[in-house]
């Protein structure tokens, strides 16, 4: 099997030292060099005005690219300055001599050259220190040496805050090499403060050519942590910036660039399209630069499974990879010749190549082997040696939490980053499951489904703690309060200028918030280690099963699904030939015939054909016994209504009550912090059918925000309501009309109600979460609030809430819909409520009719009062009240009642949590 799919990792060099200087070639500059010969003859009393003259012309031959005649005045100016020194024209003179040697790809002489400026120049001239410093660190960074290119880094900073005027565009430059280097360290969030500072000084002074270098950084670093949106708002601006230099070099990496962005959003003709002009630009062109942007070219290709079009560049490439690429290019190289012999099912080349890379990383730069490296490895050798590469794939995963650890942002960027990787583990899965290793198999999927998710259910008690102990608690809710207000502005904001300025705060904001917590995890190093929480065994995912129940891990790889069901008592796996794309094609199916209406005749048959073909027999005949299913989906699977498939003519609701999770561990969690934090009352708070918030007519809006004032009101949403709090007289709160305000949510008191209900619209954004949310209303009553109250509860107001309920119930269309990230489940609203202390939460998988959905919640209710018929209120809590089987048994009742039998009117609801 050869794991595909999209490219994480954005490799683009652009800036060397302070600034780029780009001179075209011209008649001139020769002229100029003869006269300046014949100059040394008739001038000698103006000797050194002859050496600067000598340097600077040796600088123009070298942008023209001849570099004999380059170097002749090189050694002439060096000659004639040791005999009769001058600091000036020597800190000239080998300061050109380290650009030359870097052009040429001698970094050893080109370090050599800049270490030699500090023999001779004062330790009080701080701007000199400065630029010697930062340009021996970058030399260093090219060369793999990352901690000693951040010692020069840090002399450099220091010699820079002692220039007492007109530093800024020094420090500009300094912090932008500086983030470059933590780039290659894979230290992200300590980059993304750098690139934050060298943008501050960049834009003090105006300086475009230098801020178009620093937005395209950043943005390569936004595009490796998957915040693509955001990648692509400063790459275009950096486009920008470039059309207006006319610089070719500049304008090849970002198109480049944008291409990545393109590819990962799932736009593969845009992508072409970028990637072409990109390589067009450069396909000519043999110098040092273009090295790294013709290795970023072929992996898209590798990745693609283009293995002409890879060919032929490969062939291009090592013909110069070799003279002027460094010792870590070279290596990608070697690795994307293994990578390519092992598409070619030339495995045994492959593992040869393969080892020559690996030895090659460990001398140039360890700090920068991605695991997808290990990966492609472990394949390879599991193509020639099943059991001594599935050695290298539990190597590959335990490099694999390592790099985690040490690499990503928290929260969903930190999601979005490892989604990809996700692949190969299925891939591990599956192999495990064909040999009928069930343990392992469990063992490898815990590893990175939903590891995030567990991650943060793990860290968000002591880092309160941790944050108190500090004294940055308000600190942190201000930055948090700081980045839901600008979300909320950007809702507001019809012009996209005024969007993307917003969304380039926004991000400022949230790297503000994550030096924040890396401030913390220093001082409080028990965050680190609940960064990664023990995985759950299969021994202990089926110890905590109930009598009668069934786990059931689903895992996708290239071209099979496969599963892995168990109980207290028995386990069974079974794998079918259906890859990725055929799944989306069967969920896709299932859904629309639903939606649809398909009369039941044509309907039932079908979902008996689907689910034979997408679930093997033998794992249908344990799911048939079973009396609870609890389900650990990824990828699509999310999407799909479960409680409708159909086995022996009967639907799966009819026999189970059926529920998600984002993965066993995560549900383990889940189960420890509801029994810490079981809340000793219950009470309900319920929001029905608010009044939507009305628009300013001089107002203009986009988005979601547009979309809530062509909604319309829910009169059944209001008797749903109504009908809680007549099941349970006395113990709900309901908030109905103008008073069910988004506000109620950030009362003190609100972790006293074991159940919140929603009875409202829903708006989505499935390609930036962030922006999805719930309708509520306003208030002039609001106006006291630390952030902008729009009426719309979006899912980082959500995260933000703290709450202690058994169960939040979304009686709104398509609350279970979101940005699904393969390995870690849906971001969404179900992931924000879950994240801000909720144990479980129900959700719809489409856009549920008014009529029917308030009939399935009167219906839900009423199995919960029936369930405790002795104790009406929820003032005691001896025992839990079971939701997943009042939601099964109200939807039974409209599949006996004919008016709504049809699965579109209950088999929407799905719970996941615990």
């Amino acid at each position: 099997m050869k794991p595909q799919g999209k490219l994480l990792k954005s490799a683009m060099l652009i800036l060397l030292f302070c600034l780029p200087v780009h001179t075209p070639y011209c008649n001139a500059g020769v002229f100029f060099y003869a006269e300046t010969v014949k100059a040394q003859t008739s001038v000698a009393a103006d000797s050194m005005q002859i050496v600067r003259l000598w340097i600077t012309e040796a600088q123009l031959l070298r942008r023209q690219l001849n570099q004999a005649s380059a170097l002749e005045l090189l050694d002439k100016a060096e000659a004639y300055l040791e005999r009769n020194p001058d600091i000036d024209l020597q800190y000239m003179l080998f300061t050109e001599r380290g650009f030359f040697y870097r052009w040429i790809g001698d970094y050893d002489q080109a370090k050599l050259s800049f270490k030699r400026i500090l023999d001779f120049i004062d330790e009080d001239d701080a701007h000199r220190n400065a630029v010697v410093n930062n340009s021996i660190a970058t030399l260093l960074r090219e060369t793999g040496e990352f901690v000693e290119a951040l010692n020069y880094h840090h002399r450099s900073l220091q010699y820079r805050f002692r220039v007492q005027n007109g530093g800024e565009l020094g420090l500009a430059a300094t912090y932008l090499n500086y983030a470059r280097t933590f780039d290659d360290l894979n230290r992200l969030d300590q980059s993304l403060v750098m690139y934050e500072r060298a943008l501050h000084y960049a834009t003090l002074i105006n300086h475009r050519r230098l801020y178009m270098e620093i937005v395209s950084s950043f943005a390569n670093v936004l595009n490796r942590l998957g915040n693509f949106d955001a990648a692509m708002l400063y790459y275009r601006e950096g486009l920008e910036a470039a059309q207006e230099f006319g610089e070719t070099r500049s304008k090849s990496l970002l198109y480049s660039a944008l291409g990545l962005v393109h590819l990962n959003l799932g736009e593969p003709e845009a992508a072409k399209y970028n990637y072409e002009r990109s390589y067009a630009m450069v396909k000519e062109v043999n110098l040092p630069w273009v090295v790294r942007l013709k290795l970023s070219y072929l992996d898209i290709l590798l990745k693609t499974g283009d293995t002409v079009k890879a060919h032929e560049v490969m062939s291009a490439t090592e013909e110069i990879i070799g003279e002027l690429g460094s010792q870590l290019e070279t290596a990608d190289f070697i690795a994307q010749k293994a990578y390519l012999s092992y598409l070619n099912s030339d495995y045994i080349s492959a593992a040869r190549y393969f080892r020559e890379a690996g030895t090659r990383y460990i001398q140039a730069a360890p700090y920068r082997i991605e695991p997808e490296f290990y990966f492609r490895k472990a394949f390879n050798l599991i193509a020639i040696n099943e059991q001594a590469g599935l050695i290298q794939a539990g190597e590959a995963l335990e490099y694999l939490e390592k790099f985690r650890l040490e690499t990503a942002l928290t929260g969903n960027t930190r999601a979005e980053y490892f989604s990809e990787l996700s692949r190969y583990v299925s891939e591990i899965v599956l192999i495990y499951m064909k040999k009928g290793d069930a343990a392992k198999a469990f063992d490898v999927a815990e590893r990175l489904k939903s590891r995030v998710f567990s991650e943060e259910l793990n860290l968000s008690s002591l880092l309160s703690q941790s944050l108190i102990e500090i004294n940055r608690q308000q600190d942190f809710e201000v930055l948090q309060a700081g980045i839901i207000s600008l979300e909320n502005q950007v809702l507001q904001a019809a012009d996209p200028i005024q969007r993307d300025m917003l969304q380039m705060e926004i991000e400022q904001q949230q790297l503000r918030l994550e030096a924040l917590l890396g401030e913390v995890s220093l001082i409080n190093p028990a965050l680190h280690e609940l960064m990664n929480p023990p995985r759950i065994s299969l021994a202990q995912a089926a110890a905590q099963l109930d009598q009668g129940a069934v786990g059931l891990h689903i895992v996708t790889g290239g071209s099979e699904t496969g599963y892995l069901a168990f109980t207290n008592t028995e386990t069974r796996q079974g794998v079918v030939s259906l890859s990725g794309k055929e799944l989306a094609e069967n969920v896709t199916g299932v859904r629309e015939r639903i939606i649809s209406g398909l009369p039941l005749s044509e309907l039932k048959p079908f979902l008996d054909e689907v689910t034979t073909a997408m679930i093997p027999v033998e794992i249908l005949e344990i799911l048939a016994g079973a009396k609870e299913l609890i389900i650990s989906v990824d990828g699509v699977w999310a999407y799909l209504p479960v409680a409708a498939l159909r086995y022996r003519d009967t639907y799966f609701a009819e026999t189970k009550t059926i529920s998600f999770t984002p993965s066993f561990t995560a549900r383990s969690l889940l189960n420890q912090r509801h029994l810490i934090n079981r809340n000793g009352r219950r009470e309900a708070l319920v929001f029905a059918n608010p009044v939507i918030p009305a628009s300013d007519p001089d107002a203009r809006t986009s988005g979601n925000i547009a979309d809530m004032q062509n909604l319309r009101p829910l009169p059944f949403s209001e008797l749903e309501g109504r009908w809680v709090a007549e099941f349970f007289p006395g113990a709900v709160r309901l908030k109905t009309g103008t008073e069910a305000r988004e506000t109620v949510l950030s009362e003190p008191d609100i972790s006293r109600y074991s159940l919140i209900h929603f009875a409202a619209h829903g708006l989505l954004d499935e390609r930036n979460p962030r922006y999805s949310g719930l309708v509520l209303a306003t208030s002039a009553e609001d106006e006291g609030y630390g952030h902008n109250v729009d009426g719309f509860l979006r899912t980082t107001e959500i995260s933000a809430l703290r709450l202690n309920a058994d169960i939040v119930m979304l009686s709104a269309c398509n609350t279970g819909i979101g940005r699904v990230l393969s390995g870690e489940g849906v971001l969404g609203l179900q992931r924000a409520f879950l994240n801000a202390g909720s144990s479980a939460v129900a959700v719809t998988l489409w856009s549920v009719e008014d009529r029917a959905t308030s009939l399935l919640m009167r219906n839900f209710y009423q199995q919960l009062n029936r369930q405790y018929e002795e104790r009406p209120r929820f003032s005691r809590r001896n025992t839990e009240l079971n939701y997943k089987e009042a939601l099964r048994e109200a939807q039974l009742s409209l599949l006996e009642n004919p008016q709504y039998a049809h699965p579109v009117n209950w088999a929407s609801f799905v719970i996941t949590g615990r």
